[in-house]
């Protein structure tokens, strides 16, 4: 059994994504269709830092500041007019305030960065997978930042980098939305399929547990895929808790984990958004 309990903390959000423990106890997530950040605390959500265009993801830097990823303002059919420039920003989660991080990554322009981390080595790595166009012929980018500027690591082809994490070793682990696969970094500068997920998934934010069992969000199946590496393969559990659930990322408080839940009505309304709580039998690999 993996799941004791689940909770629902907050509703009537805008595309929640991105849910961040922040060292006070708060937690912060994104809202796409508010272009902020927000933060609950004892169970009351408000505005930290109105970012602009559609935040994704969020991560805590060794500074104590929260960098962010920031799409253009494209959420489905919802564009915003004028768009603002895909970036990575950070926000001080004291009062607020943000500067813009980034535009470029080895000198080509950003077009739609959606998840980061930081790696062990400590520089910033994100995704930049363009637009969700199954069909079309877009190229995914791995990207990372750092004292010496903004490179573009690893660049795909049209397979939608997601989610992404480091595995206990240190390798550098991503989720692939339109392929369904869970891809690791090798060595050598290449990467692998570490996973194929089931054709009904669409895999977005991940998290890893101490164990080495790494937590999918997966778009449309209402729950959470845990993966598990055996010696006989690979072992795929399946939680779920509720009804109606649209899964964008999750993250681990010890043995709770922060789930955002954009809601089955997302496309037609901009408040269907939800975030739960699940106490569960896994714990969280320390960031």
């Amino acid at each position: 059994m993996l799941l004791i309990e689940a909770s629902l903390k907050a509703s009537g959000l805008g595309f929640p994504e991105g849910p961040l423990v922040l060292p006070d106890g708060r937690l912060a997530f994104v809202e796409e269709y508010n272009g902020c950040v927000s933060v609950i605390e004892d169970g009351n959500v408000s505005v930290l830092a109105h970012v602009g265009g559609n935040p994704n993801g969020l991560a805590l830097g060794a500074d104590g500041r929260i960098y962010v990823t920031r799409g253009r303002g494209v959420v489905g059919s919802w564009h915003l007019d004028p768009p603002d420039a895909p970036a990575i920003v950070v926000v001080d989660p004291a009062d607020g305030s943000w500067d813009v991080v980034t535009t470029t990554a080895g000198g080509r322009t950003l077009r739609a960065p959606n998840d980061l981390c930081f790696g062990p080595d400590g520089m910033l790595y994100f995704t930049d997978p363009d637009d969700f166009d199954p069909a079309g012929d877009l190229h995914g980018w791995i990207c990372r930042t750092g004292p010496n500027g903004t490179e573009l690591l690893h660049e795909l082809g049209n397979t939608f980098p997601n989610g992404l994490a480091f595995d206990a070793a240190g390798r550098l682990v991503w989720m692939e939305s339109h392929t369904k696969r869970v891809i690791g970094a090798t060595s050598d500068g290449d990467w692998e399929t570490l996973a194929q997920l089931a054709p009904e998934t669409t895999p977005d934010g991940c998290a890893y547990a101490a164990d080495g069992r790494l937590v999918v969000a997966t778009l449309d199946t209402g729950g959470l895929d845990v993966v598990e590496w055996t010696a006989t393969g690979t072992n795929i559990e399946r939680i779920t808790w509720t009804d109606g659930a649209v899964n964008t990322n999750c993250c681990f408080q010890g043995s709770s984990i922060w789930v955002t839940d954009v809601g089955a009505g997302w496309s037609a309304a901009r408040d269907t958004g939800r975030l739960w709580r699940l106490e569960t039998t896994l714990e969280g690999l320390p960031l």
